[in-house]
């Protein structure tokens, strides 16, 4: 089966929609085999197209692909031979990275899942709970474009787990540190943060997703986790506002307490000399 998703930029005087999809195979020798197809539905060229295919630790480039016209599009095949991949549920990602003709850079995901040598479908791991917590940014502002996207992971089971987990941001998000690696103990829960800065206030919405992968009992286990952050449109004034006020008001308070000090001790000047 094959998955589609579809991202839409505008460029200047015309529109670049990008399509991705993917044909799957998996042999009974555990040969993985990827047909993938870029298409470019808008109007207007994709230039500088690349390719990575990211799963688990395989990380492949495909670059030198040319440029994707309008109606254009781009096919790759890879076939991963003996991947040294465990039995089990996997999520392949499909990074595209092109530019529009004035060098204005784009990536876009696409997410695969892979049923890895098992004939059966893999139960999801109750025992693992996980959940995304987004922050928030003010659209309008220069300043405070930081935060931090927390992973919010608890093992109710009875064995450890060692989680991995990698960010995936959309553009006009950027993340230094995307990968993150945790062990959980039996009935115990962390929070992982992965620092984010705003770079596009041009958008309200920015979709990103985290994909989480574990081994329980000798099966690999795979989640997908989409999240959103989505800024807010505030007069940039309004922090300084509250915090000024905080500083007026302290500085008022000591400037009474200074009055009320002196006053004493002019009063006891006062009765010195009587």
């Amino acid at each position: 089966a094959a998955g589609l998703l579809f991202y839409s930029f505008q460029a200047f005087a015309g529109s670049i929609t990008t399509s991705i999809a993917c044909r799957k195979t998996v042999k009974s020798n555990g040969t993985l085999e990827l047909h993938m197809v870029i298409r470019n539905s808008g109007n207007v060229t994709a230039y500088d197209v690349m390719v990575t295919l990211i799963l688990e630790d395989v990380a492949k480039k495909y670059e030198n692909l040319g440029n994707n016209p309008p109606g254009g599009k781009i096919e790759v095949e890879e076939k991963l031979i003996q991947p040294d991949l465990k039995p089990g549920n996997y999520v392949a990602v499909i990074q595209v990275d092109f530019k529009e003709e004035s060098g204005i850079p784009h990536r876009v995901y696409h997410m695969v899942p892979i049923t890895y040598l098992t004939n059966q479908a893999v139960p999801s791991d109750a025992s693992l709970t996980m959940e995304l917590t987004s922050p928030e940014f003010n659209g309008k502002a220069f300043w405070d474009r930081k935060g931090d996207i927390e992973l919010h992971a608890r093992n109710e089971g009875k064995e450890k787990l060692a989680l991995k987990a990698r960010l995936f941001p959309p553009d006009g998000l950027r993340c230094p540190k995307p990968d993150t690696a945790v062990t959980l103990a039996p009935e115990s829960e962390k929070i992982e943060r992965s620092p984010v800065q705003l770079t596009d206030s041009d958008k309200t919405i920015f979709p990103y997703h985290v994909v989480a992968s574990w081994e329980k009992q000798r099966v690999h286990h795979s989640r997908l986790l989409p999240g959103k952050i989505i800024t807010v449109e505030r007069p940039v004034y309004f922090k300084w506002f509250v915090r000024g006020r905080g500083v007026l008001l302290g500085i008022l308070f000591l400037l009474i307490i200074a009055g009320f000090i002196i006053k004493r001790h002019r009063e006891k000047a006062r009765t010195k000399q009587g």
